[in-house]
């Protein structure tokens, strides 16, 4: 019995010596994910640290073609960040600060015609927002402050 027991955890302290050679170097709080479609199209790709999102992502549409692409930073959307309609054409751009957007913003239409601009600080629209039709022509001027309208033409 004494023999049983001491070849077991012979056993078991070779297993432990030979996992911890195998995986030295290895971060167990960061990996890679991927998630599929059904079908087997990639649905999303990015990075895991700590549990939280981290580094570069990619979004994508049933068709194959990107639907959103940033970075996360401890958990935050951290940069630029990129949408796009299913053609592929660019919908929106922004930039992110710990998670919120900062500085200027542009939405297109499908055309590739500019549909609104402006520009957020911590989060809120601050400053002047430009719609435009279509056609390029300017629909609305509103200009804003913390968020808050302040004045239209």
């Amino acid at each position: 019995m004494k023999k049983i027991i001491v070849l077991i955890l012979g056993a078991a302290f070779l297993g432990l010596l030979f996992w911890a050679v195998m995986m030295r170097g290895c971060s167990f709080t960061e990996r890679r994910y991927k998630k599929l479609y059904e079908d087997g199209q990639i649905k999303a790709e990015g990075r895991y640290r700590g549990g939280k999102p981290e580094g570069p992502y990619k979004l994508y549409y049933k068709n194959g073609q990107i639907k959103a692409e940033g970075s996360f930073e401890d958990g935050q959307r951290e940069g630029i960040a990129n949408f796009y309609y299913k053609s592929g054409q660019l919908q929106s751009k922004g930039t992110f600060e710990d998670g919120k957007l900062e500085g200027p913003y542009k939405l297109y239409y499908k055309n590739g015609q500019i549909k609104e601009e402006g520009t957020y600080k911590d989060g809120k629209l601050e400053g002047e927002r430009i719609r435009y039709a279509e056609d390029g022509s300017v629909i609305s001027v509103d200009n804003y402050k913390d968020g808050k309208k302040q004045s239209a033409r």
